[in-house]
């Protein structure tokens, strides 16, 4: 199963919200914190990431059969993010 491995950084004056879809869960990511994703799914799968101030949309593939890419999102203290 593919992986792919993201380190998500706020460079932001304040803050930026991070959305991860297709869960809807969103979480605050603080100026010059950052969060580390995991992503493993079925197949060819693509991971789309989109910026515009204030807000990252962090979208995991869905496979040829329907099923999800799996995620693990972690903050810098390791502790992990609800999807």
């Amino acid at each position: 199963m593919p992986t792919t491995r993201l380190l998500i950084q706020c460079f932001e004056p304040e803050a930026c919200e991070v959305a991860f879809e297709p869960w809807g869960a969103v979480h605050t990511l603080l100026r010059e914190d950052s969060f580390t994703v995991e992503i493993s799914g079925p197949g060819d799968g693509l991971v789309e990431v989109g910026y515009s101030p204030g807000w990252i949309s962090v979208c995991a593939w869905i496979g040829d059969d329907g099923s999800v890419a799996e995620v693990t999102a972690r903050n810098e203290r390791g502790e992990s993010l609800r999807m």
